[in-house]
């Protein structure tokens, strides 16, 4: 008969801790969900309209239907999902327009990437398009590793896999070039 109790406790006492093991489970998944940082944004903007400027003068002018601030984040950034237009000024006056689906702008490096259909059209109609595009902030430094076509004006293109060039146009660097020039002799 004692056996026999110490049976029933026996099993009464697993099934109590099988229990307990099972509901602990899922509170532990549930607060280690807690735990986790969610890509949040800090803020999020719909229709920018937002001119930076610098000594009195506009540098830039950045229109794009979506921006969100992800600040909040151990690496902070700023992404544009559904495109931008950016238009660069030096003293005042424009000097090229910068189209791109898909834009990222990386706060602590100063670094923007630039995604998708990317074009860059200077004043003097110098244009360069290639599907990625950075750009860093602190070297006024453009460059990419992709296949590109930069054409001119004066009937120049030419098709290249890496290039880079300052933010005028005026110091351009390619790599693997091919293409028609026009040469003054």
């Amino acid at each position: 008969m004692i056996k026999r109790i110490s049976h029933i406790l026996y099993f009464i006492v697993t099934a109590f801790v099988v229990t307990m093991l099972f509901s602990c489970e899922s509170h532990l998944k549930d607060v280690s969900k807690i735990d986790l940082k969610q890509f949040i944004p800090n803020s999020e903007a719909q229709d920018i309209n937002l001119k930076h400027t610098d000594s009195g003068f506009v540098i830039a002018h950045l229109i794009s239907p979506k921006m969100l601030d992800y600040s909040n984040m151990a690496f902070p950034y700023t992404e544009f999902p559904s495109g931008l237009h950016l238009i660069l000024f030096e003293k005042g006056k424009k000097t090229a327009d910068i189209y791109a689906k898909y834009g990222i702008s990386y706060s602590d490096t100063k670094m923007i990437e630039l995604r998708d259909s990317v074009r860059v059209i200077t004043v003097d109609y110098k244009s360069l398009a290639t599907e990625q595009l950075f750009y860093n902030q602190n070297e006024e430094w453009f460059y990419t590793d992709l296949d590109c076509k930069y054409s001119s004006t004066q009937g120049d293109y030419s098709n290249f896999k890496g290039f880079d060039c300052n933010r005028d146009f005026s110091i351009v660097k390619a790599q693997a070039l091919s293409g028609a020039t026009n040469i003054k002799e």
